[in-house]
Formats: C-alpha cells, sequence, structure tokens
C-alpha cells in the first residue's frame, strides 16, 4: 500500500511562525557556512565532502539538497523546543495512532509541517536518518505503510498502519524509541540511533 495522502492547503504564516522558521533555516545555514569555512581553512586541498554533509544530530548520510535543508528547519524547531510538545501514542492492531501538539502556533505550525515533509519523503522514498537503522528500515518499505494525517488544535493525529508484521513493528519502535524520545529528550536524543 502506498502512503495515502489528503488534501492539504497551508495556510498564510504569522510573523510569530516565520520569525522561527527564519531562525531554524539561519541556524541550518550558519551550521553549514561554518562547516564549509573550518574545510576550506584546514583541509589543505580546498572543500572537502565531508562539510557538503548532513549535520550529525540528522543521523542522515549524503550531501545537503534544498528540499533537506527546508525540511530541516521545523526539525531543528522542534528538537530546540520539545519541552513545550505533548504527545500520546496508542498501539493498534496494525501499528499506530500518535496525537502531537503544542499550545504555541508556531510549534504547532512547525509539527504540521514536518509531519507532511516526512510523509512525503515517505512516499517518494527520500529517507532521512538512514544512519538509524530503524528509520532506514522504515523509508525501505515505506510503500507497505498507510499514513492519515489529520489536523487538530495544536498539531496532529497520526495513524500509521501496515499488513506487515515486520513493518508494524518498526512503526511502533520507531513511535515510542524514536519520535517520542526526541519529544522528551530534544537535540540530546536526536544523534543517537533508535534501538
Amino acid at each position: 500500500m502506498a502512503a495515502k495522502h489528503r488534501d492539504y492547503r497551508p495556510r498564510q504564516m504569522g510573523p510569530r511562525e516565520q520569525l522561527f522558521l527564519g531562525l531554524g533555516l539561519v541556524l541550518v545555514g550558519f551550521s553549514f557556512v561554518a562547516s564549509l569555512i573550518f574545510a576550506i581553512t584546514n583541509s589543505g586541498r580546498g572543500v572537502s565532502v565531508r562539510a557538503l554533509e548532513m549535520p550529525e544530530w540528522l543521523m542522515t548520510r549524503g550531501p545537503l539538497d534544498p528540499v533537506t535543508v527546508r525540511d530541516m528547519a521545523p526539525i531543528l524547531e522542534l528538537l530546540l523546543r520539545h519541552e513545550q510538545i505533548n504527545r500520546l501514542v496508542t498501539d493498534l492492531p496494525g501499528g499506530v495512532r500518535t496525537v502531537t501538539t503544542s499550545e504555541d502556533p508556531a510549534l504547532a505550525w512547525a509539527i504540521r509541517a514536518h509531519v507532511r515533509q516526512m510523509q512525503s519523503r515517505l512516499a517518494e522514498g527520500r529517507p532521512l536518518r538512514n544512519a538509524d537503522p530503524v528509520y532506514r528500515e522504515i523509508f525501505r518499505h515505506g510503500d507497505r505503510i498507510t499514513i492519515d494525517v489529520v489536523d487538530v488544535p495544536g498539531g496532529v493525529v497520526v495513524t500509521e498502519l501496515s499488513d506487515d508484521p515486520r513493518v508494524r513493528d518498526l512503526i511502533r519502535k520507531r513511535a515510542h524509541l524514536g519520535e517520542s524520545e526526541f519529544v522528551r529528550h530534544g537535540m540530546k536524543r536526536a544523534g543517537r540511533p533508535t534501538r
């Protein structure tokens, strides 16, 4: 089964949301430029390939592309402000239902943006966290996952299901030991693989 998409019409961002998105992009850009400058000044042979790779906390191998840079902004905001996010995971016979919300409108926007970006990446087979075995396998079997996303006040309800028992277990493991731990521990957890 392919990932199902509901019609989604982005709303206008308010000034606060624009500010946080801008700050997130500035942080990502600063990190990239700083690593590039470090590579130029320390390699002796010009720019090293390592300078153009993902930040370690994203646990993704490969070069940065414009879509990934865009997708990193809400991820970074969610990790940095994780204490303001509420998350509930309920196991279902074929997977999980998660409710992720925040009372802060900017974080609610970041939650919705991140969920839809990851839903698209899964449907397109464009993985993130491919250095994390659980996430690598989730993206490998994305065609066996059905995703339903519903906006609720402050965030989203996501239902992820699979008929494949192995994929169902991966969905649950990622929900409980991946994303829920990101919400609890933020950046401190982001650089470690899901176990």
